[in-house]
């Protein structure tokens, strides 16, 4: 929820994510200034800096990190935050610029208003002090008037998406389908079979597999390639190294605070919500709200906010935040939770506070006036991090150096402090452990047989390489990728088998036999989903989404269906379904229409920005596709 929390911010839809910066870091993008940083990328003749793309991406970087505490290497290491940010710089460069060639303008009045949002423009009557802000923006090297064609631009993309709200129709059917997809639950066994399952039995005459391997021979084309040698140096190798005092911590801060400060007034809360949904009702409301009002009875009495928030909160991120929000300015909330937060003094806890996504207990840490920096004891966890990640990369390419003149200066392999990986790779094909293959590979195919690389960035790695031989593209020997043939007849014959087997299984359940018994003959193990909603199914099942429409379509007279793909297959045996509740949707139907039309215009906006990057000129830099 609390990635919900930041009004039409939402990190997880590719045309709406716009992380929380100050305008200065977005608007660093439409600068010509700017791109003497270094372009990233060209949006139909707008250029988007390097500088200010690196800027967006720290921030990123250190919201997440600022928000999930030391959950935030594990999270960051699943996205791929470099592409995201700017993927989502890039969409919104093309929504902009699709509102205009749509004919789609702000007005005078319009703009004033935009420009009155930013607070730092405003004089004491709350006016628009032009002097002002030009002077503010020149002091951040923007160029006035592409700032206000940007804030036209921005202004012309939101009433596009005001447009395409307003003409979103959804029919009573189609609602009583959305309904049913989120309200229906249903139980079901199911048991689940590897895609191996018949592989680990096979053995497969030499004259079959050469003769599979010759009527597929075109399959097996090697491209260019390379056999070679690396050593990777990860940060797990220096990390015991590194270390950061407290008094390092402090200087770095005190050299940095422009890093951590706002233009705006900013506020450090926690909160502790209760979710109402769309459409719960008031007797439902009321239970909420009454076992809110307890929570804050005890927050009243001093109990630790953190703990209590941790306990009860029902923002999925509580319990690895304590409810923390960090630092925020105004504009980034929902409106009633602002209202009430920034009307807190420091250490206060508010009441009960009603927003969209239902009741909220807040309580204000910390408020920094206009330009003032947050203080170093909310930060230094984040200046320590960042310290170590710095030095880490500093450590890194030390480390590849001294292990590339070792190498170079005739230590053998077998002798080196971190062994070299011998292995063949081939161009545009990932390689195993290493974030940057592209760069890795032509950095490998650049260098004479027997020559040894220079450390080479990747990602917060480096890795040193020898060449072996370089390989031109070819069509193979057998005996070359006999290993690949192998496994990919056996893995072909195996899934034609257990797709076989698996039709046949759920013919004879439907007939009356026994999945228990079925899977005992097989020695798979049976499981149960429990009574679970569309959006409940486990999340360790492969294929999840199959798995789910497959479930739910099963009834009383096909009570059996299966599941396959490359991830192997799963039998499902409906037990049994509920009805849904036709009063209750009734009940519900005005809320779920606003929702439903929310999803659609989203869609909608993501389809508008598709075409138009097809018909438009969208290049990435070279040199900056090398860093991603």
């Amino acid at each position: 929820m609390l990635d919900l929390m930041r009004k039409h911010r939402r990190w997880i839809s590719p045309v709406f994510f716009i992380i929380i910066v100050s305008f200065v870091a977005y608007y660093g993008l439409s600068s010509k200034d700017a791109a003497k940083g270094g372009m990233v990328a060209e949006v139909n003749g707008k250029i988007i800096s390097y500088d200010a793309y690196r800027q967006q991406l720290a921030q990123t970087e250190n919201y997440f990190r600022s928000q999930l505490k030391d959950k935030a290497d594990e999270f960051l290491a699943r996205m791929d935050l470099k592409k995201m940010v700017l993927n989502n710089i890039i969409n919104k460069e093309v929504m902009d610029q699709a509102a205009v060639d749509m004919g789609i303008k702000a007005s005078d009045s319009e703009l004033v208003e935009k420009l009155k949002s930013y607070e730092v423009f405003r004089d004491s009557s709350g006016n628009i002090d032009k002097n002002q802000m030009i002077a503010i923006l020149k002091r951040n090297r923007i160029d006035p008037k592409s700032f206000i064609e940007d804030q036209k631009k921005e202004i012309a993309s939101e009433k596009l998406k005001r447009m395409v709200e307003d003409s979103a129709v959804v029919s009573d059917t189609e609602l009583w389908e959305e309904y049913v997809k989120e309200n229906e639950k249903a139980e079901a066994q199911y048991c689940y079979y590897p895609p191996d399952f018949y592989m680990a039995s096979q053995t497969v005459p030499e004259n079959e597999l050469k003769k599979y391997f010759q009527d597929n021979v075109s399959k097996y084309k090697l491209p260019d390639g390379a056999d070679i040698e690396y050593v990777l140096v990860t940060p797990k190798d220096i990390n015991s190294k590194i270390s950061v005092t407290e008094q390092q911590a402090r200087e770095y801060y005190n050299s940095n605070q422009n890093d951590y400060s706002s233009e705006d007034e900013q506020i450090k809360a926690s909160h502790i919500l209760f979710i109402v949904k769309p459409g719960t009702k008031p007797d439902e409301e009321e239970m909420i709200k009454r076992r809110a009002q307890k929570v804050l009875d005890e927050a009243k009495k001093g109990k630790d906010f953190k703990a209590l928030a941790q306990l009860h909160s029902e923002e999925p991120l509580a319990t690895a935040t304590g409810g923390d929000l960090g630092f925020f300015g105004k504009g980034e909330m929902d409106p009633e939770f602002e209202k009430s937060a920034f009307s807190l003094a420091e250490g206060e806890i508010s009441g009960l506070v009603k927003s969209s996504f239902g009741y909220h207990i807040i309580k204000v840490e910390k408020k920094i006036k206009p330009g003032e920096a947050e203080p170093f004891e909310y930060v230094k966890d984040e200046v320590i991090d960042r310290m170590k990640r710095e030095k880490g990369k500093d450590e890194v390419l030390a480390k590849a150096s001294e292990i590339r003149k070792e190498w170079t200066g005739g230590k053998s392999e077998a002798s080196l402090e971190i062994r070299p990986v011998r292995t063949k790779i081939y161009q545009d094909e990932d390689i195993e452990g290493i974030e940057n293959a592209k760069k890795f590979y032509t950095t490998a195919y650049a260098l004479k047989d027997g020559e040894i690389s220079e450390p080479v960035r990747l990602g917060a790695s480096c890795a040193v390489i020898k060449l072996i031989k370089k390989e031109s593209a070819h069509d193979p020997k057998f005996e070359e990728v006999r290993v690949r043939v192998e496994k990919r007849y056996k893995s072909e014959r195996g899934m034609a088998s257990l797709d076989s087997h698996i039709k046949e299984i759920v013919s004879r359940i439907n007939k009356g036999e026994s999945v228990n018994d079925i899977a005992s003959a097989d020695k798979v193990t049976v499981e149960t989903t429990g009574m679970v909603l569309r959006s409940n199914v486990s999340s360790d099942i492969k294929n999840r989404g199959a798995f789910t429409a497959a479930m739910f379509a099963l009834n009383s007279t096909k009570r059996a269906g299966y599941v396959i793909d490359k991830n192997g297959a799963y039998v499902i045996v409906l037990n049994n379904k509920l009805p849904v509740s036709r009063s209750d949707f009734e009940s519900r139907k005005s809320s779920m229409r606003a929702s439903v039309i929310q999803n659609q215009t989203e869609m909608i906006l993501n389809r508008i920005v598709e075409n138009y990057k097809k018909k438009g000129s969208i290049t990435v830099s070279k040199e900056f596709e090398q860093l991603l």
